[in-house]
């Protein structure tokens, strides 16, 4: 799904609204049901992976963690991240793309609709998660490099 139309989906189906906005501390913020993206951010694909995350916060975080260094506050960043991943690159995700043919980190990210930097760190919270060389599913996992092989 491309960013425009993930903006109007989430208006349609959850009442959220996206406004591009002159950010100057980060290039997403949510408040309630309103998410503002940095707009001066060119690349779609980089809004809609700030996107994601600002949907992680507003679905697994509590209060104002903006101004605040705490270790809840970390914690919380790290969940919404992991939510991101996990919803819109799940693992299996990984597998769709090496069938498609993709072997290196951009094409990858490329196929999979996000940003380079979005797929590293995501490959980066699967390995905390499974380890650096895992079985998932039928395949064998490795995240770094990424290599996956069927059993």
């Amino acid at each position: 799904m491309i960013y425009s139309e993930l903006k109007d989906t989430l208006s349609e189906v959850l009442g959220i609204t996206v406004k591009e906005k002159p950010l100057q501390s980060s290039d997403g913020r949510i408040s309630g049901n309103n998410i503002a993206v940095r707009e001066d951010i060119e690349s779609d694909t980089e809004k809609k992976c700030i996107l994601y995350e600002e949907l992680g916060h507003l679905f697994t975080t509590v209060g104002d963690i903006t101004r605040c260094c705490s270790i809840d506050a970390l914690k919380q960043e790290r969940r919404a991240r992991k939510w991101a991943y996990e919803t819109y690159m799940p693992i299996e995700s990984l597998y769709a793309a090496q069938e498609a043919g993709c072997d290196e980190l951009w094409d990858t990210a490329e196929f999979l609709g996000v940003t380079e930097e979005f797929l590293r760190d995501a490959l980066s919270c699967y390995e905390a998660m499974y380890g650096p060389r895992s079985d998932v599913g039928l395949f064998t996992i490795s995240f770094n490099p990424l290599n996956i092989e069927r059993r």
